[in-house]
């Protein structure tokens, strides 16, 4: 494996000519580039630090990114430091660049090396530093990279290539007259492993990258000492001479970038007419290629000189670049009117073999015929294949709950993004879904307790959260129609609405006569769904989604927007999933509440035979509230657990409100909650009476109260130290949660909104240097009626234009405003009520200047949090300070107090 390894590494001694192209990236402003050079800051290292897995696998040094983010108050200074150091003097970066490797198999039972894929163990320290050039990579490649790749390009998405890809082929089976065309599916050898280093810098200088960023960048990919871990040992190290690795967080831009140039020669040839793509629509734009990642797939008219344009475009572009391509495994789909011996006569002159079906794309099938059940057979059998690998007789109700909703019912998930599913597809997967909830197998089927209507309620509506597939697939549905409003520059929407004729006004014409591929049918069924949600502004070109207060679209209102079920929200449902007691316990209580359980009583009425009178006491019906409360036995357990102060209505109400109000209760009874130790209780009384019934064995009535007692005591303290309440009874030491001064050279700025009950707004800041002292601040007043979001993202914005005003060009900007903070750092949202002014915030934040806007607590906050509450006295409008007033220093000399303590904790 060792000697695989180094062949896989090792650059062959070939001469590469250099790639010559007349067509290059796109040029953008030098400042954009210029940033990618800057020296890294420590506000960019300790975001690239905490955005880590925590526990993910740690490189050779053994410490994973857990040590770091735990231990940043101490370590984080260095770490810092260290980053620096390599970033001005990038030939120490080798001394943290040592790998291990991991081989992970591509298939169940792999059997030679090629069957393993090599995946690189980092170091942290060297994580952290290609993390940060990442970061700054994000920004610029969405301007450089065409719209035909989607991999790692921040707001492109895999599903916007499989609907290119799924209107190409089906416009190719339904193609008629001489010109006909071939869909080539490329498969890359070893693609990531093989890439050539000097392609790889001229990639870089290509696209007018500053030097120190390249040197910097081409020392991390040069650099690395790698080792096998091979049954827990290393082996000899190997020293590549190629390649990029996987593991690396940059390798997958820079693998981007080097495919791009790809696409510039196929660019080139179809600029002088010596490749011919096709085009699905008048005035669509031409399809010649699609790429994610290695994945690419090539589209070509069918004449033998666009087949050696192909076959000389690719060898070109391998002999430079050092990919190579898998012949054994491309594929070649040529359109209907393409006859069996030009499709000869051209496989031969590409090398590759003629196929009748491209199979899956990205993940999901290729639709080459009619859609059927069958064409998505392998969802269904890959959830049965799940199914049947868990041990259905070692889960309980709320476990196997679990799974159907996190596993089983997320596997069609990615496929409904972007086809519409056979409704008998669906209701397979539902059937198989039911009778593992149940717990049924192929040898003994149970009986489903709850009907699956009511199974797929949400939670606080009686339900179990879990979804009707069939109606998550047409919210999905919707999802690519709304988009058709709001992302029309995307390549994919260009496709749709030139090849089905809806127009280039905001709102498509969508013809539901016309017919067309799988997608465009899901979207013409969905499409009244859409527009009945959508609030349109023709005028401002805007579109808002009324199902959410933002305005924005989501998969989770439209599914509730079809979910017919919009009954009133009983308080026990509510209250059932916030007990802090055990999953099984809770799920119990759910079918309590529901009068689910089968008691004797149930029994005899579902016609199942027994008798229906209780085990325990020959009562003549054993119902629900004779089980849990009723009983001579199970009373004497009440009196045992509450004591002389159970008062007598506990044993008088009917069994509906009975449960309801006890789960509901909030008073306390000794240490532990009563619904808790109610609900706890009730289960293990059910627990008891099965095993008397089916194992012939009682716990006592000791037994259950202590049992119980020390569930609830045990998940009380979990909660607990979930939230970082200190158990231990040691004084606990000051936490860090309290605000921080900017790094040297950059001043930060917290804001803050408010918002009266009569829907006055207001907001403001204080903008502070790295030593906590106040430079300036704001307050404002809006004159028309506003809510609180509105208020925070004016805060955000009167707060940039103020520091912009003064001359900072370097700030860190906090607000305790999550939503308002992911919107900013998100793309833009047009259809927000507040879009024009989030569309003005980010004109500014693109302005030659560094802002990091990000999410702090409240409890950092209050300096903002007061000068807000301060401007509901002022005029309406914006007001300026350089000075503090009332209780503002107060805040602002605790902020520096408890920062100082803070920094100074060992």
């Amino acid at each position: 494996m060792t000697s695989h390894l180094s062949a896989v590494f090792l650059e062959e001694q070939v001469r590469r000519p250099p790639l010559c192209c007349s067509i290059s990236f796109p040029a953008i402003g030098s400042s954009e580039l210029g940033r990618l050079g800057h020296m890294v800051t420590d506000e960019e290292i300790k975001q690239a630090v905490f955005s880590m897995g925590a526990l993910k696998a740690p490189g050779p040094d053994g410490l994973n990114a857990l040590f770091y983010q735990s231990q940043w108050t101490e370590v984080g200074k260095s770490v810092c430091e260290a980053i620096r150091s390599m970033w001005g003097s990038p030939s120490t970066i080798q001394s943290v660049n040592d790998t291990l490797i991991v081989l992970i198999p591509k298939k169940d039972h792999p059997e030679t090396a090629t069957d393993f894929r090599p995946i690189s163990l980092c170091n942290v320290i060297f994580k952290a530093l290609t993390k940060v050039i990442a970061n700054r990579l994000k920004v610029v490649l969405p301007k450089l990279i065409s719209p035909h790749q989607c991999s790692f390009v921040p707001g492109r998405h895999s599903s916007d290539n499989i609907v290119v890809a799924q209107e190409v082929i089906h416009s190719m089976q339904k193609l008629q007259g001489k010109h006909g065309f071939m869909a080539i599916k490329i498969d890359l050898e070893k693609a990531y492993d093989r890439v050539n280093w000097h392609f790889l810098y001229d990639c870089l200088k290509e696209m007018n990258m500053p030097d120190s960023a390249m040197d910097v960048i081409y020392s991390c990919v040069t650099s690395p000492s790698m080792q096998l871990l091979w049954n827990g040992d290393r082996t000899g190290k190997i020293r590549p001479t190629r390649g990029v690795r996987q593991g690396d967080p940059l390798s997958p831009y820079l693998f981007v970038i080097c495919m791009e140039r790809l696409a510039h020669l196929i660019q080139e040839r179809i600029s002088r007419g010596g490749w011919r793509p096709i085009n699905l629509g008048r005035g669509g734009p031409p399809i010649s290629h699609l790429f994610f990642a290695d994945d690419v797939v090539l589209f070509v008219e069918a004449a033998v000189n666009q087949a050696e344009e192909v076959r000389n475009c690719l060898d070109y572009f391998c002999m430079a670049s050092g990919l190579k391509v898998n012949t054994t495994k491309i594929r070649v789909f040529f359109s209907k009117n393409v006859n069996h011996i030009r499709r000869t006569e051209l496989c031969n002159v590409l090398g590759f073999q003629v196929t009748p079906d491209l199979g899956k794309y990205l993940g999901v099938p290729l639709h080459h015929k009619r859609v059927t059940k069958r064409s998505y057979q392998g969802i269904v059998d890959k959830v049965r294949h799940r199914l049947s690998s868990w041990k259905i007789t070692s889960l309980s109700l709320a476990g196997r709950a679990t799974l159907v909703s996190a596993v089983t019912s997320a596997i069609p998930g990615y496929t409904m993004q972007t086809v519409a599913l056979p409704k008998g597809t669906c209701e397979e997967i539902e059937k198989q879904n039911r009778s593992f909830l149940w717990g049924s197998t192929q040898e003994k089927r149970k009986m489903h307790l709850v009907d699956w209507d009511t199974v797929c309620r949400p939670k606080n509506n009686g339900g179990l959260g879990l979804k009707h597939l069939y109606r998550q697939n047409q919210a999905y549905m919707m999802k690519l129609g709304w988009n058709m409003m709001k992302r029309r520059d995307d390549l994919w929407v260009k496709v749709l609405r030139s090849k089905y004729k809806c127009g280039d006004d905001l709102v498509p014409t969508i013809n539901c006569a016309r017919l067309g591929s799988n997608a465009w049918s899901g979207i013409k069924k969905s499409w009244e769904a859409v527009m009945e949600g959508s609030l349109v502004d023709v005028g401002s070109q805007t579109v808002r989604w009324k199902h959410e207060r933002n305005g924005e679209f989501s998969v989770k209102s439209a599914y509730r927007v079809l979910s017919e079920n919009q009954e009133e929200v009983a308080r026990e449902w509510q209250w059932v999933w916030k007990l802090r007691t055990l999953p099984r316990c809770k799920a119990f209580m759910w079918l309590a509440l529901h009068n689910k359980l089968l008691t004797n009583e149930v029994r005899v009425l579902r016609g199942m035979g027994g008798d229906g009178s209780c085990p325990w006491c020959g009562d003549d019906s054993e119902s629900l509230i004779h089980v849990l409360r009723d009983c001579s036995e199970t009373r004497k357990l009440w009196m045992l657990v509450g004591g002389p102060s159970l008062m007598s209505r506990f044993f008088q109400l009917e069994r509906q409100p009975w449960l309801s109000k006890n789960i509901q209760r909030g008073r306390n009874r000794g240490k532990e909650g009563w619904s808790e130790l109610f609900s706890t209780v009730c289960w293990l009384i059910w627990q008891r009476r099965n095993a008397r019934i089916f194992e012939n064995t009682c716990p006592s009535n000791d037994s259950i109260m202590h049992k119980a007692r020390s569930i609830v005591e045990t998940m009380s303290k979990a909660s607990l130290m979930l939230k970082g309440v200190n158990l231990n009874g040691r004084p606990e030491q000051p936490r860090s949660i309290s605000w921080s001064p900017p790094c040297q050279g950059w001043v930060k700025l917290n804001v803050d909104g408010a918002c009266s009950q009569d829907q006055v707004a207001t907001g403001g800041g204080v903008l502070r240097d790295e030593y906590g002292a106040l430079k300036a601040g704001f307050m404002f007043k809006a004159a028309t009626p506003a809510d609180s979001f509105a208020a925070e993202v004016w805060a955000v914005l009167f707060g940039m234009k103020m520091c912009w005003d003064l001359g900072e060009r370097r700030v860190v900007l906090e607000s305790d405003a999550r939503e308002v903070v992911e919107l900013i750092n998100g793309p833009i949202q047009e259809s927000q009520s507040e879009g024009e002014v989030v569309r003005e915030v980010k004109s500014i934040l693109n302005r030659d200047w560094e802002v990091l806007v990000q999410w702090v607590p409240r409890e950092i906050n209050m300096a903002a949090d007061y000068v807000a509450k301060q401007a509901f006295d002022v005029w309406p409008g914006v007001h300026q300070f350089h000075a503090s007033f009332g209780d503002l220093a107060k805040f602002l000399n605790k902020d520096r107090l408890l920062s100082d303590i803070c920094s100074r904790i060992v």
